[in-house]
């Protein structure tokens, strides 16, 4: 038994399940990986919902079918859905659009209003160079400014510049 054909038993939801138990048994003594013991004990005790749960994974193990393999596998085919009008389509693709343009000014709004706090509350002078330069290129980015050079003097300056200049809209 091929690792398609079981894959199929295992996932009909249809057939009767000391039908599929009787499947899987078959499935299991057919299997590359076998185990006879397990064939012998399934075969003396028969279908319980029990055994049922418990052949299913010793199937899966003996054949190598993971959970991946079950979810890949397609059994009826997609069914197709009738497309919307163009007028609704457009509608509602304006919707979408103006949401997303929204979102992106709020998300650009709250960055350059967090930058700004952490620029109102950083001490310029002592602060490390990495971290001066993390917020003087945030700010810039935000604002469109480009730096002669990334040297810390400039990047102090330049923030020394924007917090007076927030000191002053305040």
């Amino acid at each position: 038994m091929d690792k398609k054909t079981v894959i199929s038993i295992l996932t009909d939801q249809k057939q009767d399940k000391r039908q599929k138990f009787s499947m899987l048994l078959m499935a299991l003594n057919q299997a590359p990986v076998k185990n006879f013991a397990l064939t012998a004990h399934y075969n003396r005790v028969g279908y319980s919902d029990k055994n049922l749960k418990a052949i299913v994974y010793d199937v899966k193990k003996g054949h190598n079918i993971s959970l991946l393999d079950l979810n890949a596998f397609e059994k009826t085919p997609v069914e197709k859905v009738e497309a919307p009008s163009q007028d609704n389509l457009n509608s509602e693709e304006k919707e979408v659009e103006e949401t997303k343009a929204d979102k992106e000014e709020n998300k650009d709004k709250l960055k350059l209003e967090s930058l700004n706090e952490e620029l109102k509350a950083m001490d310029i002078e002592n602060a490390e160079y990495n971290t001066i330069k993390k917020l003087a290129f945030g700010l810039a980015n935000e604002i469109n400014i480009d730096f002669p050079n990334k040297r810390a003097d400039t990047l102090k300056a330049f923030l020394t510049e924007q917090k007076k200049s927030l000191a002053n809209e305040a």
